[in-house]
């Protein structure tokens, strides 16, 4: 009978030892699922950053590549003027079965580009449009625009910072996007002259 006292003795001791172990082994998985879910939420916030960053660029590289296929469609008519300057470039187009004088204006204090676009009827008939009604396409940091142009007078290749469709016979655009930590450029050649 004493040994069934002992062992049941043992029996009580080995479950006590056993809840103090539940209860510290407890704690270490616990320590332990603080670390890894830390970790794992600041690699999804890191992965989100990253995945933002890429929508925010490749976002911008299709508008730009929306530019630049409306300036190689671009239309030379005597009558209507368009220019380019470092902040600004205005040139008609073709767009559906319409023809527009579009736009593009970086606005340096808001930091934004804004888009317009009138219709050639509009323009002929002399009809100002406001820059009010102009759109923002995305914010960058600085934009500017650089024309590959054929001087008549030279009769060679230059590149400037204006171009006025009744001087010069626009060959190119170039366009800069500069961002917090990253730089667009994006070189546009319209066909043989």
């Amino acid at each position: 009978m004493s040994r069934v006292l002992r062992t049941i003795k043992l029996n009580k001791k080995n479950k006590a030892t056993t809840l103090i172990e539940m209860i510290v082994v407890m704690t270490i998985f616990s320590v332990i699922g603080v670390a890894i879910a830390t970790s794992f939420m600041s690699g999804m916030r890191v992965w989100g950053r990253v995945n933002d960053r890429d929508f925010k660029h490749n976002f911008i590289l299709l508008e730009i590549e929306d530019i630049a296929r409306a300036v190689r469609q671009k239309l030379e008519i005597p009558d209507v003027y368009c220019f380019g300057t470092v902040r600004e470039f205005s040139f008609l187009t073709v767009k559906r079965d319409r023809i527009l004088r579009q736009t593009y204006l970086f606005d340096a204090d808001n930091q934004k580009l804004l888009f317009t676009e009138e219709a050639l009827a509009d323009i002929l008939a002399k009809q100002e449009t406001s820059l009010d009604l102009a759109r923002e396409i995305f914010k960058a940091t600085d934009l500017t625009f650089q024309y590959f142009l054929y001087d008549l007078e030279k009769k060679q290749y230059v590149w400037a910072d204006a171009w006025k469709s009744d001087e010069n016979v626009l060959a190119g655009v170039q366009i800069k996007l500069k961002f917090k930590n990253d730089e667009i450029k994006k070189t546009i050649f319209l066909q043989k002259i």
